[in-house]
This record gives C-alpha cells, sequence and structure tokens, in this order.
C-alpha cells in the first residue's frame, strides 16, 4: 500500500504542477511511469522473493502462519492474503492506467488514440 500512497502523492504533484504552473518536467514523467509499474507489479514481486528464499515468515505468509497457530488451519490467512493483493493490485493498475493515459505527457497516449481511431 505505500507504494501506490507514493505513487498516488507523485500523481497529485504533477496535477498541481500543471495547474499552477501549466509545465512539468518530461523526466519525472518517465520517474512516476516506473513507480507505477512497480507500485502495481510489487505484491507479485514479494510473492516471487519469499519463496526464492523459503523464508516462510516473510511478508505474504504472516497471515498463514497467525491463523495456522490460532485456528485448526491457515486456509483463511491463504483467502485473505489473496484478497488483498488482488484488490491491492486493481487499485494500484487503475491508477496506473489513468495516468498512463490521461496524465501522462500531457495526455498523449489519449490523443493518439483518438487519431489513430478517427
Amino acid at each position: 500500500m505505500a507504494n501506490t500512497a507514493v505513487f498516488g502523492l507523485l500523481i497529485l504533484v504533477s496535477i498541481i504542477c500543471m495547474k499552477m504552473c501549466n509545465w512539468f518536467p518530461k523526466m519525472w514523467y518517465v520517474v512516476i511511469c516506473w513507480v507505477g509499474i512497480f507500485s502495481v507489479a510489487d505484491p507479485l514481486l514479494t510473492v516471487i522473493l519469499d519463496c526464492i528464499e523459503q523464508d516462510w515468515n516473510q511478508d505474504m505468509f504472516k497471515l498463514y502462519n497467525w491463523f495456522s497457530k490460532t485456528a485448526d488451519s491457515g486456509v483463511v490467512g491463504i483467502y485473505i492474503t489473496l484478497f488483498m493483493v488482488l484488490f491491492e493490485t486493481s487499485i494500484s493498475g487503475y491508477a496506473y492506467y489513468q495516468f498512463m493515459v490521461h496524465r501522462y505527457m500531457n495526455g498523449r497516449i489519449l490523443d493518439l488514440y483518438r487519431r489513430l481511431s478517427g
């Protein structure tokens, strides 16, 4: 969630700069784009790295471990973790899509789509 919050903050800064100064550096559009890609891919990367390290006490397995200690099985922890990961990835993906279509380089992708389909 922190990556998504940083991504949202960067989008907000770009919107404020465009409203107040009518200019935003092109390099920072690329930086925001990469932060957005990382915020969407972060849950998947976390699962992959936790599985490679085979340390089952890491982030993605904490709810499973807690439910397996307090309840009979950790299946509920798996479902809750999957729901949270899918929800967070959906929110990040939607924010990334909106940024790329409407804000990236002042809406060049939307302009390109309109010209190609028109």
